[in-house]
């Protein structure tokens, strides 16, 4: 660094884990800044030869992403988010051949994704596979990801839960012709003594009395 009143050669800094500063920089002022950079890389100015060789590296460096170079930087940076979203996303499959990446970005996304890699075509599938069960919405073969099966049942999970409430209790429209507590308490009235034994114990118990006394007299 340069030292008032003393020698007026500077002395390069240690660079080593320096934090960087992105600076906008007028165009107007570039040719400044580049007779500024350029001025910076003459060796009289320089302490030692050390201290120019890596001043000149630097401000060379600086030079070049002044051209661009660290916007570059900062657009790579941003395509390869774009990529890695794309992938996890809708399932493109980049390729780097020799610094060649494939396929191209496109200018906008795809309006559906259908590969099995696509998050979007596992959450299109959740749906149909939710919308197939409650409402009976039909999906054919290779619909939301390539290879899935065809969900072509239309029965729901509501109608089932209806079948099953019909089938223990009769209430439905209709109501079928029997059901578990038809079957149970016959065509007593539901009361508390609602199903077939309760409502037949007295007779049981006076059939038990009789068959005993059958019994006795066989003895």
């Amino acid at each position: 660094m340069y030292v008032p009143g003393g020698d007026k050669r500077y002395t390069f800094p240690d660079l080593t884990d320096a934090p960087s500063a992105l600076l906008c920089l007028p165009i107007p002022l570039i040719p400044f800044v580049r007779r500024w950079i350029g001025e910076m890389q003459e060796q009289p100015i320089w302490k030692s030869r050390d201290d120019w060789f890596s001043a000149y590296q630097a401000f060379a460096e600086i030079e070049e992403m002044l051209m661009a170079g660290c916007m570059q930087q900062l657009i790579d940076e941003q395509r390869r988010v774009y990529r890695l979203l794309d992938t996890s996303l809708n399932g493109t499959q980049y390729t780097d051949v020799g610094g060649v990446i494939t396929p191209a970005l496109p200018s906008v996304p795809p309006a559906s994704a259908n590969k099995t890699n696509a998050l979007r075509a596992h959450v299109s599938r959740l749906w149909q596979l939710a919308e197939n069960e409650v409402a009976g919405v039909t999906a054919s073969a290779d619909e939301s990801i390539l290879g899935a099966p065809a969900l072509p049942d239309s029965h729901t999970v509501r109608d089932l839960l209806r079948r099953l409430t019909a089938g223990i209790d009769g209430n439905s429209d209709p109501a079928p012709d029997d059901n578990l507590l038809m079957a149970l308490r016959g065509t007593a009235v539901a009361t508390a003594d609602r199903n077939v034994i309760d409502s037949n114990i007295a007779k049981l118990a006076d059939l038990l009395t009789r068959l005993t006394e059958i019994r006795d007299k066989l003895v």
